[in-house]
C-alpha cells in the first residue's frame, strides 16, 4: 500500500500546482489557524458575476460578494505573500500582479477558498495584468511587457516578453493586436503584439507632466497624468496626441464604461462623456474620497477607495451616480494580548477603523477564531494587556483605559487615569499596571479597583522610555539604555542598575527569572540580547545573535528559554537562549505583512499580528528519544500516531544517519498545502506535532531528506 501511495503522488505532483500554504519555508513552526482583521490598502480591482476581487496590499487578495451591492460581505481570501496590486479573472482563475511576491495564479472556482496554483518569479516589482484574447499581459515595472499562453489557464506560460527603455511603468491596456503602456519617462508606448511570442515596439508618444494610466478603446487611448491625454492610434506607428481634459485633480488612473472616462485621483472619482472621443468632457464628479480603482458589471460598479474600502456604485447614469454600500477594513492591527481563550488587539493608525481601536477574538476553537465585540477609543493605543475581565489599553496623549470584556461581544469602557499622559508600553503585575511614559519615565498605577485606578508612584528617568517587563520585584526597562528598577514597593520605586553593552539601541524587552531578552538595533540591522539581571545593580550582557529583520522588529515574548520576536520584515523568528551565551534561531514562519507583536501564554500556542490578520501557531519543540529503541528498516522512515486522528496528529521521523529533513504535506488532489523545513537532524527520532487546515480529510505527508524523497505516509483526519 505504501509503494502504491508513493507512486501516485509523485505522479500528481508533476501535474497538480502547489496550493496554498499552510507553513512555506517555516521552521519548527505550524499554523493552526488565522483571523484577517485589516485591509492594508486597497487597489486595482475585478468585478464578475456579483463577486469582487480586491487586491489589498499586503493583506492579499479579497473576494466579495457583492450581489447584493447595499451590503458587500468578505467570503473569502487567500495570502499573496507580497503587495498585491492588481488582479484579472478569467475562466475560473484569478490573476495577480504584486510587489516583491511575484505573478501569481490562484483557482477561484470555489470562491469562498481560493487555492494558489502557480507563482512565477518575474522581477521585484509587478504593476498591472489583464487577461487579453487567450493571454495574460503583464507589465514589470521595471521590464516592460509580458505575455502568458492560457493553454493551461491554471499555470500560465511565459512566450513572450517585450522590453521599453522607459522605466517605473504604472499601467497597461490592450486593444486588438495593440497594448499600451505608460512609465515616468512620460511616455505612451505602443507594443505590437499580433505575434504574442515576438511582442515589438511599435511606437511612443511623449505625454506632458507624467503619467499614472491607460485605458484603449476604439483607435483612441486615454492617458492620465497632469490631465486626461487623448492620443489618436488609428495609425498606431504614428501616434497623436490630439487633445486633453483637465479635472480638478492629479489622476492616477482611468477606465472605460459605457462611453465614459471614469478618472481616478486621490480626492475622488471622475466621469467624462466620450461623445466626441477626441473631446472629454465632465458630466460627474464623486470627490469626496481617495480613488484607486474601478471595475463594472452592467449598471454595478465597485470602486477601490482607500481608507473607505470597496463603494459599490449605481453607474446606470454617469452623470448622477448613487452609492449603494461599502465595506472598510483599513488601518493595522499593532499589538495582541490573550488570556483565557480571549485576545484584545489593538489597531493603527490615524483614522478610525470600521468597529473601532480595540477588537477582541474569540480563540476558543484556535484552528478557526472568531470577531467577538470591538471598541472604538479616543486615541491611537501604544499597547495592550488582559487581567480578568479587564483589558488595559494605553495610549499616546490619552492615558491608560480601562474596558470590561466581561462580555467580549459588547465591550465597554469602565475607566480611564492620566488622561493627558503619553504612554508607550505597559506590563501587569498583581494589583499595578507599570507604563512607560514617554517623557517621563516609569509610572505605576493602581489597578486593584479596575473601575477607579489611580496613579501611585512615578520613577523619573531621563529622556523617558519606551518599552517595559516585570519579573517578580524587578522592571525591566529601555530607554537610551537596558535599566533595572526595583518594583516591591510600587508607590517607591527605585532604580538599581543600568547598562549600555548591548550591540545596539535597545527597543523592546521582555523578562523572565533572572534573564532578560531585549531586542537591539543599529543602522541596517538588529537582533536579539540577553542580560543577566540576577545581581539587579549590575546588568550583565551575556549573548545576543542576529535576526533577519532585527533592524525594524517590533515586538518579544518569551516562554521558557525561548524568546519570540515579531521581526517585522524578518517574519517571526524563535530564538533559543537556553545557552545565554549562545543564542541560536530554531523557529521561523514567514508572515505575508510585517510582523508586529506576539503573546505566548500558558496554553502553549502563539500568538501574533502582522499587520493585517491575528496568527495562531504551535511551536514544534521537538522530544528526543533514545536511539537504541528504534532499528529504521531503510536510511529514513516516517510514522504518524494517531492515524486516524482529530485535533492533531504526531509525526515521528526516524534516521539511520543524520541529514537535513523536510515535511511536505498534500491533499487528495496532490495540492502542497504545508511544509516544514526542520533544519540538520542528527541520527535517531524526532517527533513534532501537526494541525491539518480544519475539516475531515485525507492528506499525504512526505519526508524528504537532503533533497530525496524518502516516505510517505497517508494520514486522515476526521471531526
Amino acid at each position: 500500500m505504501k509503494r502504491t501511495a508513493l507512486f501516485f503522488i509523485p505522479a500528481l505532483l508533476t501535474t497538480a500546482a502547489t496550493g496554498t500554504a499552510f507553513a512555506v519555508d517555516s521552521l519548527n513552526v505550524s499554523l493552526v489557524g488565522r483571523l484577517n482583521l485589516c485591509w492594508n490598502t486597497t487597489g486595482d480591482l475585478d468585478l464578475q458575476n456579483g463577486l469582487a476581487y480586491l487586491p489589498t496590499g499586503y493583506s492579499g487578495l479579497r473576494i466579495l460578494d457583492v450581489s447584493t451591492p447595499e451590503h458587500p460581505e468578505e467570503i473569502g481570501w487567500c495570502d499573496t505573500w507580497g503587495s498585491a496590486n492588481s488582479v484579472a479573472v478569467a475562466g475560473g482563475y484569478a490573476y495577480v500582479t504584486t510587489y516583491w511576491g511575484g505573478f501569481r495564479t490562484y483557482d477561484i472556482s470555489d470562491p469562498a477558498q481560493p487555492v494558489e496554483t502557480d507563482v512565477q518569479d518575474l522581477e521585484y516589482m509587478l504593476s498591472d495584468v489583464l487577461v487579453h484574447d487567450d493571454h495574460v499581459l503583464v507589465a514589470g515595472r521595471w521590464e516592460g511587457l509580458y505575455i502568458f499562453n492560457l493553454e493551461h489557464p491554471a499555470y500560465p506560460q511565459l512566450i513572450g516578453q517585450c522590453p521599453t527603455p522607459g522605466y517605473n511603468t504604472f499601467d497597461l491596456d490592450a486593444a486588438g493586436s495593440i497594448a499600451c503602456l505608460v512609465d515616468t519617462h512620460e511616455h505612451l508606448r505602443v507594443v505590437n503584439i499580433a505575434d504574442p511570442f515576438n511582442p515589438y515596439e511599435l511606437s511612443s508618444c511623449e505625454i506632458p507632466h507624467g503619467t499614472s494610466g491607460v485605458a484603449v478603446q476604439d483607435g483612441w487611448a486615454y492617458v492620465t497624468g497632469g490631465e486626461l491625454y487623448v492620443v489618436d492610434l488609428s495609425t498606431p506607428e504614428t501616434p497623436q496626441l490630439s487633445g486633453s481634459w483637465a479635472p480638478d485633480c492629479s489622476a492616477n488612473g482611468v477606465e472605460l464604461h459605457n462611453g465614459h472616462a471614469w478618472v481616478m485621483s486621490t480626492v475622488g472619482l471622475f466621469v467624462a462623456s466620450l461623445a466626441d472621443p477626441g473631446a472629454p468632457f465632465e458630466v460627474f464628479a464623486l470627490d469626496d474620497c481617495y480613488a484607486n480603482g474601478i471595475a463594472f458589471d452592467g449598471n454595478l460598479a465597485c470602486l477601490a477607495a482607500g481608507s473607505r474600502g470597496l463603494r459599490t456604485l449605481d453607474v446606470s447614469d454617469p452623470a448622477g451616480l448613487t452609492e449603494l454600500g461599502n465595506l472598510a477594513r483599513p488601518l493595522r492591527t499593532d499589538y495582541i494580548a490573550v488570556e483565557d481563550n480571549l485576545a484584545a488587539v489593538a489597531l493603527g493608525g490615524y483614522a478610525v477603523p470600521e468597529g473601532g481601536r480595540l477588537q477582541l477574538v474569540d480563540l476558543t476553537d484556535p484552528a478557526q477564531p472568531q470577531r467577538a465585540g470591538a471598541l472604538d477609543l479616543p486615541a491611537v493605543l501604544s499597547g495592550v494587556a488582559i487581567a480578568g475581565n479587564y483589558v488595559f489599553a494605553p495610549s499616546q496623549g490619552y492615558g491608560l483605559s480601562v474596558i470590561d470584556v466581561s462580555d467580549p461581544e459588547a465591550p465597554f469602557p469602565s475607566a480611564a487615569c492620566d488622561t493627558t499622559a503619553s504612554f508607550l508600553d505597559i506590563d501587569l503585575s498583581g494589583d499595578y499596571a507599570f507604563v512607560a511614559v514617554q517623557q517621563g519615565g516609569l509610572r505605576a498605577i493602581d489597578i486593584s479597583d479596575p473601575l477607579a485606578p489611580e496613579g501611585s508612584g512615578d520613577l523619573a528617568i531621563a529622556n523617558g522610555l519606551r518599552g517595559i517587563a516585570v519579573s517578580g520585584n524587578y522592571i525591566c526597562a529601555v530607554g537610551d539604555e537596558f535599566i533595572v528598577v526595583d518594583a516591591s514597593d510600587p508607590e517607591q520605586m527605585e532604580q538599581l542598575g543600568s547598562t549600555n553593552t548591548l550591540p545596539g539601541f535597545p527597543m523592546h524587552v521582555a523578562a523572565d527569572g533572572t534573564l532578560a531578552c531585549v531586542i537591539w538595533i543599529e543602522e541596517g540591522a538588529g537582533g536579539v540580547a540577553v542580560m543577566d539581571i540576577a545581581d539587579p545593580a549590575n546588568p550583565d550582557l551575556r549573548g545576543w545573535c542576529y535576526t533577519p529583520g532585527g533592524d525594524c522588529a517590533s515586538g518579544i515574548t518569551i516562554r521558557d528559554h525561548y524568546a519570540c520576536v515579531a521581526d517585522q520584515a524578518g517574519d517571526l523568528q524563535i530564538v533559543d537562549f537556553s545557552d545565554p551565551d549562545n543564542l541560536a534561531i530554531v523557529g521561523t514562519y514567514p508572515m505575508p505583512d510585517r510582523t508586529r507583536a506576539v503573546a505566548w501564554p500558558e496554553d502553549e500556542l502563539l500568538y501574533a499580528v502582522d499587520g493585517n490578520e491575528l496568527e495562531v501557531f504551535e511551536f514544534l519543540l521537538e522530544v528526543d528519544v533514545e536511539q537504541e529503541q528504534f532499528r529504521p528498516q531503510s536510511f529514513a522512515e516516517l510514522k504518524a500516531l494517531p492515524n486516524p486522528f482529530n485535533d492533531r496528529v504526531t509525526l515521528e521521523i526516524l534516521l539511520a544517519e543524520h541529514g537535513t529533513a523536510a515535511l511536505e504535506i498534500y491533499d487528495i488532489l496532490g495540492r502542497r498545502i504545508d511544509r516544514m523545513e526542520l533544519g540538520m537532524l542528527p541520527a535517531g527520532s524526532r517527533r513534532l506535532c501537526w494541525r491539518g487546515p480544519g475539516g475531515s480529510g485525507i492528506y499525504f505527508v512526505l519526508l524528504q531528506v537532503d533533497g530525496r524523497r524518502h516516505d510517505l505516509v497517508k494520514i486522515t483526519r476526521l471531526e
